[in-house]
């Protein structure tokens, strides 16, 4: 877990540093007016929910994610004087995904959804909304925030048992 989330994470970084470099100097926001070439330079992770409460026997991947969150916020950090945004999407519960597939076994059970306000789970085309919010004029000021699903995954894994 830890090589392929964390080190995952910071060998993407550093193969796409260049390029997202060079793309914040060519697109830089003053916040007033939008950049008709792009929106510069922009890194998203992608993180997990599961250490917010924390979840038996995952503590392998809660200390990769927890990782990856304090990688997106020290790049944030560093590099956000730049032109780079740096930020995290966690997304709890999302239908379709092996995780939750594997946690939940009737789908969108009334009893597992519960806690989630819109009362679903999250979609594929959800956190691709996010994605595009981070990515466009609209998030040129969001710099090493953590965008998190309401599905906490130990309540998922209690109703699969």
């Amino acid at each position: 877990m830890i090589d392929i989330d964390l080190f995952g994470s910071w060998n993407t970084l550093k193969a796409t540093l260049p390029h997202l470099i060079t793309s914040a100097q060519k697109n830089k926001s003053d916040g007033r007016r939008s950049s008709k070439a792009g929106t510069g330079g922009r890194i998203i992770f992608i993180s997990a929910t599961l250490g917010y409460t924390g979840t038996p026997l995952q503590t392998h991947a809660i200390v990769a994610k927890a990782g990856v969150d304090k990688l997106a916020v020290q790049v944030a950090i560093e590099l956000g004087p730049r032109g780079i945004t740096s930020n995290v999407i966690a997304p709890g519960g999302v239908t379709g995904t092996e995780g939750t597939d594997r946690l939940i076994k009737n789908g969108n059970d009334s009893s597992v959804v519960k806690s989630v306000p819109s009362g679903r789970l999250g979609t594929v085309k959800d956190m691709a909304d996010v994605v595009v919010y981070l990515f466009s004029d609209a998030g040129n000021y969001v710099n090493g925030e953590t965008i998190v699903g309401k599905l906490n995954p130990w309540e998922l894994s209690q109703s699969a048992v």
